[in-house]
């Protein structure tokens, strides 16, 4: 994904901010990540767009569905999407090993629709009271990291995809989407805060991965 969908993204949650709605994110992600697909769609010639990347469409275009619920103040029904969408993450890998379909460009489609969903989960737990500013940062780190790539020139060292990396989005969807949930305020912010705080954790590893190692 090039360097434009970042800077898009932190402008769409900007905008987000001025007009207290979601739909700036999610109807953001959806136009870049498409215009995207459509610049690399000779990528498809020979095997095809295949049920993996349509299932992660699917869960692209539920972004728009989910910052609806945000704005219509509905935080057990948005809960519940969310956790569909997750749900649908491990469908879309599942189909692509099954159907031999893996690709850099299915993998790459899949993890910046990880990140838009990360970035409209915690706009979505801000915009619903949950918790306060400081949760925009777990959905800013991804563009955060790819932006200071760009700055600083270092677009050969991207950071591996891992399993922890899996594993941390899996807990910070899931301790997001719980935080919907009517629980008292401080429960709620505990659980926002320790998605947080594994976010960080996990793009700590990137940023020294990309920026500090040595070998």
């Amino acid at each position: 994904m090039n360097i434009r969908h970042a800077y898009l993204m932190c402008a769409a949650e900007a905008l987000s901010a001025l007009s207290d709605s979601s739909l700036p994110i999610a109807v953001t992600a959806v136009c870049s990540v498409m215009f995207w697909l459509f610049q690399v769609r000779n990528a498809f010639a020979a095997t095809g767009f295949g049920w993996a990347n349509w299932v992660t469409s699917l869960r692209l275009f539920a972004l728009i569905v989910l910052a609806l619920l945000f704005d219509s103040r509905q935080p057990m029904a948005a809960a519940w999407l969310a956790a569909g969408i997750f749900c649908l993450d491990g469908l879309d890998g599942l189909l692509a090993r099954r159907t031999q379909t893996e690709s850099n460009i299915g993998a790459l489609y899949d993890a910046e629709t990880d990140a838009s969903f990360s970035m409209l989960l915690t706009w979505g737990v801000f915009q619903l009271d949950r918790a306060a500013a400081w949760v925009l940062v777990g959905g800013l780190l991804r563009y955060a990291y790819a932006i200071s790539l760009h700055l600083l020139r270092v677009r050969d060292r991207h950071a591996p995809r891992t399993r922890l990396g899996r594993y941390v989005f899996g807990l910070s969807v899931s301790g997001y989407a719980l935080s919907l949930w009517p629980f008292s305020g401080p429960i709620a912010m505990a659980l926002s805060a320790a998605a947080t705080g594994l976010l960080c954790y996990s793009f700590a590893r990137s940023f020294y991965w990309s920026f500090f190692r040595t070998d």
